[in-house]
C-alpha cells in the first residue's frame, strides 16, 4: 500500500501543478489578448480621426 499511496501522491502534486501552470498560461493568454485589443481599437481610433 505504501508504493500506491506514494505514488498517489506524486499523482496528485503533478495534476495540481498541471493545472495551475494550465490556469496561469490561459491568464497570461487572455491579458495578452486584452492588451492586444486595447493596440487596435487605438489604431482604428487614430485611422477615423485621419480621415
Amino acid at each position: 500500500m505504501k508504493i500506491i499511496d506514494e505514488f498517489n501522491a506524486k499523482n496528485k502534486a503533478a495534476k495540481e501543478k498541471y493545472l495551475k501552470t494550465k490556469n496561469e498560461n490561459i491568464s497570461k493568454f487572455i491579458e495578452m489578448k486584452i492588451e492586444y485589443t486595447k493596440k487596435i481599437n487605438a489604431m482604428k481610433e487614430k485611422e477615423s480621426k485621419n480621415v
